[in-house]
């Protein structure tokens, strides 16, 4: 605000110095038509004008200063603006190419009619791994005849124990096929699930269990385990990649 006020100021004097010239010719012009001029008036006049003179190239190149510092203000303005611009297109590029149903297609196995129940489930179980960094995963299937949920294929799981088929209602997994809701759990026991690699073992402390519906049924569900949290991301990969299973899994069953 300061800075503009301050150029106003300039520009009103500059007009102020031009007219006083134009009105100090103009009496020295008067003064040669009358004759009544002396060697004393033109001096004043000469003086005045020389004055005027300098004032109007003082104030001529303050602005043409200030000028210049405004376009190197526009020049540094434009700069910063360059600069930023890719990263923000990054950015928006960044946030543009999540698309989390395009990712559910890539984990869903090409031609699925043509596999058995088992190869499709541990060929979704594989994909899971592959994008969602899972280190085990169980697919339950429904039996409809018993109404309990068979373990169907199962990833990079080891226990010297048969898994137990799973009763609606009943443990984690049951709970998740009543409610019909996904469900996060951070800070597994110890001993509830353990992996074994050639690099040792260990026991995954995030679970992330989710249903898989068919016209509000469900027909299946899936048990996952990591070593890190399931983000938003992952769930939401999850959430569509269940939704194309369950178009299809009761057409597999028959």
């Amino acid at each position: 605000m300061q800075y503009t006020s301050y150029k106003y100021i300039l520009y009103i004097a500059l007009g102020i110095v031009i007219l006083a010239s134009f009105f100090l010719a103009n009496v020295l012009i008067s003064l040669f038509s009358t004759n009544a001029i002396t060697v004393g008036t033109i001096f004043v006049v000469i003086i005045n004008l020389a004055i005027n003179f300098f004032m109007f190239y003082l104030l001529f190149h303050l602005l043409q200063n200030l000028s210049d510092k405004d376009k190197l203000i526009e020049q540094l303005t434009e700069e910063v603006n360059r600069l930023k611009t890719p990263q923000q297109e990054e950015e928006v590029t960044e946030v543009n190419t999540f698309n989390p149903g395009e990712i559910a297609q890539a984990i869903f196995p090409p031609s699925p009619q043509n596999l058995s129940i088992k190869d499709f489930c541990e060929k979704i179980l594989t994909g899971i791994a592959n994008t969602c960094q899972i280190v085990t995963g169980i697919f339950y299937v429904k039996n409809p005849t018993t109404n309990t949920f068979m373990p169907a294929a199962k990833y990079a799981y080891y226990s010297s124990e048969p898994i137990e088929a799973v009763v609606e209602g009943e443990g984690i997994v049951g709970q998740v096929i009543k409610d019909k809701k996904p469900i996060a759990i951070n800070q597994v026991p110890a001993n509830y699930l353990r992996v074994v690699s050639g690099l040792g073992q260990g026991s995954p402390r995030y679970l992330y269990i989710f249903p898989i519906l068919n016209k509000e049924e469900v027909v299946a569900a899936v048990e996952l385990a990591a070593f890190t949290p399931f983000d938003e991301n992952q769930q939401q990969v999850l959430e569509q990649l269940a939704n194309l299973v369950g178009k299809i899994i009761l057409k597999l069953k028959q």
